[in-house]
């Protein structure tokens, strides 16, 4: 059955060595530094989103520059970059079997769709 076949691709995937460099660069986000950093950008952001309900009225750009700098602080982090990279070339695997799995179905249901529409115009 095709369920069958999706578990053997999810475990396929979990095979491949992208998936694995992902799965072990999660362990940047267990780091104390990597976690205060971050609770305090999820922090900012919805204090700025608090704001924004009021528009021009209150000024968030001192949030956002604060934003960016713990990003720029984020990024210097080499943990924090093998995990960036190696999400990235997870997320390129999963786009090409992404296409590979519904090219041929997005085709056959083209078709359907303009076949079925031209033989009710051409009656």
């Amino acid at each position: 059955m095709i369920y069958d076949s999706i578990k053997e691709l999810i475990d396929a995937i979990k095979e491949e060595e992208c998936f694995k460099n992902y799965h072990s660069s999660l362990s940047v986000f267990g780091k104390p530094e990597v976690k205060s950093l971050m609770n305090e950008m999820n922090r900012l952001k919805e204090e700025k989103e608090d704001l924004a309900r009021f528009g021009s009225y209150c000024d968030s750009s001192h949030i956002q520059e604060r934003i960016t700098d713990i990003r720029r602080e984020l990024y210097r982090l080499p943990e924090m970059n093998a995990y960036l990279e190696s999400y990235s070339e997870l997320n390129k695997m999963l786009d090409e079997i992404t296409d590979i799995v519904f090219d041929d179905i997005s085709d056959e249901l083209a078709k359907g769709r303009i076949g079925r529409s031209y033989a009710r115009y051409s009656r």
